[in-house]
């Protein structure tokens, strides 16, 4: 009975670890960041998403930016 506990114990551990990396602040502490529109929070995936003049809240891993679009670029 002890070697299931043990095991599940380790199972339970090793979900732990692989959700705790896929977390989103994880990722923020690795250098990524996420922008967003700051009129209306939408995450921003795209330069079609934005026209010059916009404001953009972006998330960095300790803080946040405020920022205003100057030129759009579409590829």
């Amino acid at each position: 009975m002890m070697r299931r506990i043990d095991s599940a114990r380790q199972t339970v551990l090793n979900l732990s670890s692989s959700l705790d990396a896929l977390s989103p602040l994880k990722v923020l502490e690795r250098g990524y960041s996420v922008t967003k529109s700051a009129k209306t929070g939408d995450v921003i995936r795209s330069a079609s998403q934005l026209a010059n003049g916009d404001q953009l809240m972006t998330l960095l891993g300790r803080g946040r930016v405020t920022s205003r679009v100057e030129v759009v670029e579409n590829d």
